[in-house]
């Protein structure tokens, strides 16, 4: 833990602040880019997103709600159109 921000929370919550856009951009490029090449396989399939962390301290679990609040947001949009 001598190296990153050595697990503390507030610094995960603060990244994700400060580069909110970044990150819905990433995870929004990333959805539709599932779209794009699944769409002529299986037009009506929904994307399962599976987000792996822990709760039990450290930088990334202050993280888990906010970007749990992205991918619903990002869900969303309307990606059949």
């Amino acid at each position: 833990l001598s190296d990153g921000a050595r697990g503390q929370r507030m610094i995960g919550r603060t990244a994700v602040h400060h580069r909110y856009d970044d990150i819905y951009r990433e995870i929004e490029g990333k959805i539709k880019t599932f779209f794009e090449h699944d769409s002529h396989n299986a037009p009506n399939q929904i994307p399962q997103v599976w987000v792996v962390a822990s709760s039990c301290g450290g930088t990334g679990s202050s993280m888990t709600m906010d970007i749990l609040y992205i991918l619903a947001l990002v869900s969303n949009k309307n990606w059949t159109s």
